[in-house]
């Protein structure tokens, strides 16, 4: 079984944003100016609201997100601020650390939304590990296109 969460599963936050348009990422987001001051407390500071946004979002698909805590932060690069995160879902095991980004868009930080699989097979090697990207596509209709082995020329498939 393969669990899979997009981070997230909806790209607008709420029938009140889906109006407006303001995705949750740029609904969590904080000028730059502010993230300038202090990165690291600043880049933690805009994944808790936005994972805390998530689990009060009783509008989304999918399995809810019951709790999540914040590990690590690492600021050294303050454009790619590296945040790490502990996520519970309402269904299966808690979910191993995974680095989330917040990152500059135009005069704001935001967290760089990206979809996440995590191996729950019982006997599998890799079983309870996360592999996360930000490169996918997402349609209108809410579903997720992610590129895979093939997608690529044969030098970008390691062929």
């Amino acid at each position: 079984m393969v669990i899979m969460a997009a981070s997230l599963c909806a790209s607008v936050y709420g029938a009140e944003y889906w109006r407006s348009t303001q995705t949750l990422e740029m609904h969590t987001s904080r000028p730059a100016e502010q993230v300038a001051d202090n990165p690291a407390e600043q880049g933690e500071a805009i994944v808790r609201d936005y994972f805390t946004a998530l689990m009060n979002d009783k509008t989304l698909e999918g399995t809810p997100l019951t709790s999540f805590e914040i590990g690590r932060t690492d600021a050294s690069d303050p454009d790619r601020i590296r945040v790490s995160v502990t996520a519970q879902f309402a269904e299966g095991p808690e979910w191993p650390p995974v680095d989330y980004y917040v990152v500059r868009a135009g005069d704001r930080y935001k967290v760089q939304k990206q979809v996440c699989v995590m191996e729950a097979l019982p006997d599998t090697p890799g079983k309870l590990t996360a592999r996360c990207t930000s490169d996918y596509t997402e349609s209108i209709d809410g579903t997720i296109s992610v590129p895979g082995p093939g997608s690529g020329t044969p030098a970008e498939n390691g062929l």
